[in-house]
C-alpha cells in the first residue's frame, strides 16, 4: 500500500494518465533485474529507483575504471577499483532509500543465469557483449520474462522490446552470434544517457502493462538526432523462441 510520503515522492507520475495510485503501486510491487552498471545501466537504475520499483537488482562483475567516468554516471573519482554494484548501490541508496536492492558481483553465465532471472518481473539487458546478450535473451525468453534490450556505439543506440510469446527475441533478429569488436567501444556519454533513459521509460510502461513498440526495432543517430523504427518478424525455427508460438 502507498504511503503518504509516496503518494508526495511520486505525485508527478501519479497524476500521469494510465499512472495513478494503482499504476505506482504496481511498480512499488515490481523486482526489475538490470544486467550491466555502467553506461547504459547508470541511467537505467538511476531513473527506476527514482520511479519507486520496489526491488531491483544490479548484476556486474566489474570495478570501476578511470575510463568509465566519461559515460557511466553512478561512479565518480572516487570510486576507481570499487566494485561496480557496490559503487551503483552507494548512489541509488540515496536517492531512494525505500527501493530494495540486491547486488551481484558476479559474471552471468549457464550456471547461474536461470536462477537469477527466475527472481524478476522484467529484466534490462546494458551489456556490452554479445555473448551474454545472448544467453540473456535465451533464458528471459525461456522463463517467459519481458526484456529491454539496448546498445549503443559511438553517436548510435537502439532498443528492442521483448515479450516472450508475443515479438520476436533478440535472436529472431540477429539469428548469427557476431564476436565484439576488437579495442574499446568508441561512445560520446550522452548517447549511453539517452538511450539508458529511454530503456528505463520503456521498462516502466511494460510493467504497466502499457504498449511499447513491440515487434520494432528502434534506432537512434544523435549526430542528426534522428530515429527509425524498423518491422520485425519471428522466426519460426528460432532455437530460442520459435516453440513458443
Amino acid at each position: 500500500m502507498l504511503t503518504e510520503q509516496d503518494r508526495q515522492r511520486y505525485m508527478r507520475q501519479i497524476v500521469m494518465k494510465g499512472i495513478g495510485e494503482e499504476g505506482q503501486q504496481k511498480l512499488k510491487d515490481s523486482k526489475v533485474l538490470v544486467i550491466g552498471a555502467g553506461g547504459l545501466g547508470s541511467p537505467v537504475l538511476f531513473y527506476l529507483a527514482a520511479a519507486g520499483i520496489g526491488e531491483i537488482g544490479i548484476v556486474d562483475n566489474d570495478t570501476v575504471s578511470l575510463s568509465n567516468l566519461n559515460r557511466q554516471i553512478l561512479h565518480t573519482d572516487d570510486d576507481i577499483d570499487v566494485p561496480k554494484v557496490e559503487s551503483a548501490v552507494n548512489k541509488l541508496q540515496k536517492l531512494n532509500y525505500d527501493t530494495k536492492y540486491n547486488v551481484m558481483q558476479l559474471y552471468l553465465d549457464e550456471g547461474n543465469m536461470e536462477e537469477i532471472l527466475s527472481q524478476y518481473d522484467l529484466v534490462v539487458d546494458c551489456v556490452d557483449n554479445n555473448e551474454t546478450r545472448y544467453l540473456i535473451n535465451h533464458y528471459a525468453v525461456k522463463l517467459g520474462i519481458p526484456l529491454v534490450e539496448g546498445g549503443v556505439r559511438g553517436l548510435e543506440g537502439y532498443i528492442l522490446p521483448i515479450l516472450p510469446g508475443k515479438t520476436p527475441c533478440y535472436r529472431c533478429v540477429y539469428p548469427e552470434k557476431t564476436n565484439n569488436a576488437p579495442g574499446p567501444i568508441p561512445i560520446l556519454g550522452g548517447t549511453a544517457g539517452a538511450v539508458g533513459s529511454m530503456q528505463a521509460v520503456v521498462a516502466v510502461r511494460m510493467l504497466l502493462g502499457q504498449s511499447v513498440p513491440a515487434g520494432k526495432l528502434t534506432f537512434f543517430q544523435f549526430a542528426g538526432l534522428t530515429s527509425y523504427q524498423m518491422e520485425v518478424f519471428r522466426d519460426p525455427d528460432c532455437p530460442d523462441c520459435g516453440k513458443l508460438y
